[in-house]
């Protein structure tokens, strides 16, 4: 190779921003899960505090943790926006479409 040829090589700084996953879930996704096992861990240390150390604590504490993994999981296997558009079909049921054909008695 010659003097005056500049070879480039792409490199990966670790400032390049990414749109990668941790354990399996996107960035968003895994604030809304890492959240609901934080509120779990603050229910069952105040429940436990209070004095109230049986299986129902455990149960009731476990709930925003499953609420909100199960919801980040429901987001990251649907496309972006689908939660919004179901949650508006159940409010507010099917969109504007045409009217079904009716039969002739």
């Amino acid at each position: 190779m010659s003097e005056d040829t500049l070879r480039s090589i792409e490199t990966h700084a670790a400032g390049d921003e990414s749109a990668g996953s941790v354990w399996g879930l996107r960035y968003e996704l895994l604030w809304i899960g890492l959240s609901g096992l934080f509120l779990s861990l603050l229910i069952i240390a105040a429940l436990f505090a209070a004095g109230h150390a049986s299986l129902l604590t455990l149960a009731l504490a476990g709930l925003p943790a499953t609420l909100t993994l199960g919801f980040a999981i429901f987001r990251q296997t649907h496309p972006r926006g689908y939660d919004t558009d179901l949650l508006d079909l159940w409010l507010h049921g099917p969109g504007f479409g045409p009217e079904p054909p009716k039969e002739l008695s």
